[in-house]
């Protein structure tokens, strides 16, 4: 990830870096290992497949990407939605406590030297934490 911001010219390499220590900050059992004998079996965009094998080592149902045209076709229960479609699912799940959790992470945010005005930081506060009892994963009208 860091290294694909970064020749992309999107961020510079310290950014980089703040970026992924704020996801494993937030998201510290979310590292899967071990994807790499499924990366073949995998028919989306091949520069992405390991994207989509880590998400079936990891039982995920969904992939949140900008990028929807390389996440086709994707393993059966696996898609691929934009950070708006995501977002807007977990909303819809429960929407006071959504709310409630941006509002919470955006005074412990100003309390802190953390930045999360950076978006990709501020994307990531406002999702429910792992354990809290609310999935983030849910098709849109459908159940999770």
């Amino acid at each position: 990830m860091e290294r694909n911001l970064i020749a992309k010219g999107r961020i510079s390499r310290d950014k980089a870096a703040r970026l992924r220590a704020t996801m494993e900050e937030f998201f510290p059992e979310a590292e899967v290992t071990d994807y790499a004998p499924l990366i073949a079996a995998m028919q989306n965009d091949p520069k992405d497949r390991h994207v989509a094998a880590a998400a079936v080592k990891a039982g995920a149902q969904v992939i949140a990407t900008s990028n929807l045209k390389d996440f086709a076709p994707l393993p059966a229960g696996i898609e691929a939605q934009s950070p708006d479609e995501f977002l807007c699912n977990l909303f819809d799940l429960d929407p006071s406590a959504f709310v409630g959790d941006a509002e919470g992470t955006g005074r412990r945010s100003r309390e802190s030297a953390r930045d999360v005005r950076e978006p990709a930081g501020a994307t990531l506060a406002r999702c429910p934490r792992p354990g809290s009892g609310r999935s983030p994963i849910r098709r849109r009208g459908g159940a999770p």
